[in-house]
């Protein structure tokens, strides 16, 4: 699913990416991060530039918090794929209102326009079955509910409804609902408002489990 995303991207010219991700451990923190991250296709710097801009913003460095956390990490083999070499940015947010996340996504628009960075964000949707304390149920039934009770959530995304998306999220499994409120939001202050879904499945529908989660793959563009 994620590839679909970063496909858009293999064409684009562009040196340093902030990506915004969930922080799970450390729900209402945000989080920057100056280290250097290695992945199985190799070492990825940060891009100490913004990262310092950030923190005279008043947003901290919390390597530990990083140390623990997937959602960034699992993006950057993709990242590396179509362009090695590229630095980051990495802001892990936690639990956000819609006016810190205004808040934050005014920033991040702001570094996006200085660094001519690309901007991504990283979230997953429902989770539901034993893994995550519910009822074990048929693979086709857990999967159809997933699907039920990510499409008001999709549709939010779709829509670019940050505010909608939070109180959705309130009463969702979805992890990511503030980190993805501020892309939203940040591309609604750059000018991408043109979104399109590129994929979406349950992870039962690639391989076969007892509990599921959703992903989907957006782009947002400028209007055409």
């Amino acid at each position: 699913v994620a590839a679909h995303g970063f496909r858009q991207l293999a064409d684009q010219p562009f040196a340093v990416a902030v990506i915004i991700g969930n922080n799970h451990a450390s729900w209402n923190q945000l989080a920057l991060c100056d280290q250097v991250w290695q992945t199985p296709l190799g070492l990825i710097q940060p891009e100490m530039t913004g990262v310092a801009q950030l923190q005279e913003l008043g947003w901290p460095v919390n390597r530990h918090l990083h140390s623990q956390e997937h959602s960034i990490e699992n993006q950057l083999p993709f990242l590396q794929f179509i362009r090695p070499g590229v630095r980051i940015i990495p802001v892990g947010v936690g639990s956000v209102t819609i006016d810190e996340a205004a808040e934050l996504a005014t920033q991040v628009a702001r570094l996006v326009a200085v660094h001519h960075a690309v901007l991504l964000g990283t979230t997953d949707f429902s989770h539901e079955g034993p893994s995550y304390g519910g009822p074990a149920l048929p693979m086709n039934e857990i999967t159809e509910i997933t699907r039920t009770k990510d499409a008001p959530l999709l549709q939010a995304v779709h829509d670019m409804d940050a505010a909608r998306l939070l109180e959705l999220g309130k009463h969702s499994s979805m992890c990511g609902a503030g980190a993805a409120a501020v892309l939203l939001l940040a591309c609604h202050k750059l000018g991408l408002t043109d979104a399109e879904q590129l994929r979406y499945l349950v992870n039962t529908e690639v391989t076969p489990c007892g509990s599921t989660t959703g992903f989907a793959s957006f782009a947002f563009r400028p209007p055409a």
